[in-house]
């Protein structure tokens, strides 16, 4: 007997693999227990929109025999590629899938037991007109009956709670990919490309991608540069002019004195100007009563406060602006935990492409934002340039209303 050992490893590999996504999503589930999942929470265009996502109904019935009320998340049906995984009472179960057919109400999951393959069933999943899941009929084996699981609309608390939570589809705009600077996108639901799994995010999480521009101002002092020294030649001259004013101004006073002596009103004048100048703040005093302007301006060193105004020293200015995105998001850990983070990255570059192969309700519109390090992320745009998703190596966030 000849055993093929590559084909049983890789086999093995994906139990393995399997397994471990099996586990996720009954962590999910336990970490879920307080909620459900809501029509509106998802829109599914075509089958690969199913993959990773978990279903939590509210209600169950068997028709024409039986109806209750089901508890959040005691009953789920989490879809992956190959297999959908089953929680709940008498149903619980890792059933392969063999095919997803789309159909008039939306797509048929045709399925089989891993564990006993005698159990070929079906999993319907009913759309509405705006192809959210209103409902899935699960039936286990085709000797079983068809039990319907609806899931709940969204109460009217909770919509207004999640419309301040989260940005909508057709929320924010974005003409540019230089309007990006100043927004803030707060996605509704996040897909891990490692595994495929959808999460709904919850409002407390607040999950966000922010997009700023910070300004810092530097001032610097500028030296005021010195008056060259005057030269030997101009120094001879100023000394030169220095001694013919002297003598000029000696010539004027001996003039002067023989005015006054001839005329006694000059010699008055004279006199009140000498009184003045041997007793200054007295007259300051008696000047500013009846005309302090003109008194601050003939005599400035008599105000302080008009001296330290009059010295300001020379500065230059330089204007620094940087770009950053500060994104905040949570980790979750298989056992259960979770863990917030926030990052900053300085921005260096931001661009835009369109893609003319785009739908009216495709992403048409790609900005690439490119960090100082590590590798860009991108932001998807409708063809109204709305805000659709933010993609980066290993997720992918989806705005209220996909």
């Amino acid at each position: 007997m000849i055993i093929d050992l590559e084909r049983l490893n890789t086999c093995k590999m994906k139990r393995v693999l399997y397994i471990l996504i099996g586990l996720i999503f009954i962590t999910g589930s336990i970490i879920a227990q307080t909620s459900y999942s809501y029509i509106s929470d998802r829109k599914f265009k075509d089958p690969t929109d199913l993959l990773g996502y978990n279903f939590r109904p509210f209600r169950w019935e068997i028709k024409d025999e039986k109806e209750e009320n089901i508890s959040a998340g005691s009953y789920s049906f989490g879809v992956t590629q190959s297999n959908l995984y089953v929680e709940g009472k008498d149903i619980k179960g890792v059933y392969s899938i063999n095919n997803i057919n789309p159909t008039k109400f939306g797509y048929q999951l045709v399925l089989m037991n891993a564990r006993n393959p005698a159990l070929q069933g079906h999993l319907k999943v009913i759309l509405n007109s705006k192809r959210q899941v209103e409902a899935l009929i699960f039936k286990r084996s085709t000797k079983e009956k068809e039990i319907i699981f609806h899931l709940p609309a969204l109460t009217e608390e909770l919509r207004t709670k999640e419309e301040a939570a989260f940005t909508d589809r057709n929320e924010l705009v974005i003409a540019n990919a230089d309007s990006i600077w100043g927004r803030t996108i707060k996605p509704f639901l996040v897909i891990y490309k490692e595994n495929g799994i959808q999460d709904k995010l919850p409002s407390a999480d607040s999950v966000m991608i922010k997009f700023e521009t910070r300004t810092t101002i530097i001032e610097k002092k500028v030296k005021e540069k010195k008056a060259p020294k005057p030269k030997k030649e101009k120094e001879k001259q100023v000394k030169k002019e220095g001694q013919e004013a002297k003598v000029d101004k000696e010539d004027k006073e001996l003039k002067e004195d023989k005015e006054i002596k001839e005329d006694p009103k000059a010699k008055e004048k004279e006199d009140k100007e000498e009184i003045e100048k041997e007793n200054p703040k007295e007259i300051i005093d008696s000047k500013a009563k009846d005309d302090p302007e003109s008194l601050e301006k003939k005599y400035p060193d008599s105000n302080s406060a008009a001296d330290s105004s009059a010295v300001n020293e020379a500065k230059k200015v330089k204007i620094i602006k940087q770009n950053y995105a500060i994104i905040r998001f949570k980790i979750k850990y298989n056992d259960g935990t979770s863990e917030d983070k926030k990052a900053e990255l300085k921005i260096n570059k931001v661009s835009m492409k369109e893609d003319a192969q785009a739908g009216p309700d495709e992403e048409k519109y790609q900005i690439i934002v490119t960090p100082s390090t590590g590798s860009p992320f991108y932001i998807y745009l409708t063809a109204d340039k709305a805000v659709n998703s933010v993609e980066f190596p290993d997720k992918r966030y989806l705005v209220r209303g996909n």
